[in-house]
């Protein structure tokens, strides 16, 4: 089971970051950054290599989605492009060039 873990909040920019450890068994396996305006973007999510490929950034993804209702995410490799595009869509809105970092941008 993953559990997110609100570390910190910083509301001295135009958005609103928030940093969650990721958990799972109590133990910290990584950690995310969102950005929040009118959406929430996920401007980075880091899982220790010994936990990758276990499900835990799909679960991790799908708990922001939850809590957010819809989360944006633009990977800047190709291992993360393969996680968003399986349990994502292609994001459409008109900020997604602006955000596009070579692997596409989507929206879960």
């Amino acid at each position: 089971m993953v559990e997110l873990v609100e570390e910190n909040t910083s509301y001295d920019t135009p958005y609103i970051y928030i940093l969650y450890s990721i958990k799972t068994d109590g133990i910290t396996i990584g950690d995310c950054t969102i950005a929040v305006d009118d959406v929430a973007f996920c401007e980075r999510i880091d899982i220790m290599p010994q936990y990758r490929n276990y499900g835990y950034g799909t679960a991790t993804m799908k708990l922001l989605s939850d809590k957010f209702d819809t989360i944006v995410v633009a990977p800047d490799n190709e291992d993360a492009a393969r996680l968003f595009r399986a349990i994502g869509e292609e994001y459409k809105d008109e900020s997604a060039e602006y955000l596009e970092k070579g692997y596409g941008v989507f929206v879960i």
